[in-house]
C-alpha cells in the first residue's frame, strides 16, 4: 500500500469533525453528570460550544501538518 518513508496528507475537514464530535461528546457527558451545569440548555450550548472549538482545533491542527510535511520534503531536498 505505502513504500517506506512516503508520508500521506490528512484532510483538514476529517480531522476537524473528528476532533469537534469527540470535543462534543466528551462536553455533553461531562455536563449530563453534572460537572458543568445542572440545565438543559447549558449542556447544549457547551455541546455545541465543544464542538466548534473542536472542530477548529483539528481543522488548523490539519493545515499545519500538512504545511509541514510539504515544507519538510522541500527543506530535506526531496521531491514529490
Amino acid at each position: 500500500m505505502f513504500m517506506k518513508g512516503e508520508k500521506t496528507k490528512l484532510c483538514p475537514l476529517s480531522l476537524g469533525l473528528a476532533f469537534g464530535l469527540t470535543n462534543a461528546i466528551s462536553i455533553l457527558l461531562f455536563a449530563w453528570v453534572g460537572i458543568m451545569g445542572p440545565t438543559v440548555m447549558s449542556t447544549l450550548k457547551g455541546g455545541i460550544w465543544g464542538f466548534v472549538d473542536g472542530f477548529l482545533f483539528g481543522f488548523v491542527l490539519g493545515i499545519i501538518y500538512n504545511f509541514c510535511l510539504c515544507c519538510g520534503r522541500k527543506w530535506c531536498g526531496k521531491k514529490d
